[in-house]
């Protein structure tokens, strides 16, 4: 009986799980000091942390990009359309102006 192995193509690319917080800020076109204020803990982006290394797994940044669309796109063309009520004459320091 023969078995037979096979080995992946050579032109197989392998996947990288983890980026680096430069690959993660070029891969969202944003700056790192960006993407270090929306990462844990100082926003909702959660980092993985080997030793002193920090990595973004892409999975939770495609999530945040959802996160982000949906968020963005909730209820905006009611904000453009309505103008805040101002009052006619505005008092400052008692003398309207």
């Amino acid at each position: 009986m023969t078995t037979t192995y096979t080995t992946p193509a050579a032109n197989t690319v392998p996947v990288r799980l983890l980026l680096t917080p430069r690959e993660a800020a070029k891969a969202m076109a944003v700056s790192e000091r960006t993407l270090w204020g929306w990462s844990e803990p100082r926003g909702p982006i959660p980092v993985v942390r080997i030793g002193r290394s920090v990595r973004y797994d892409q999975r939770d940044l495609i999530a945040f990009i959802d996160f982000a669309k949906t968020e963005t796109h909730v209820g905006t063309s009611d904000v453009r359309s309505v103008e805040p009520d101002r009052p006619d004459d505005v008092t400052k320091g008692g003398q309207a102006r």
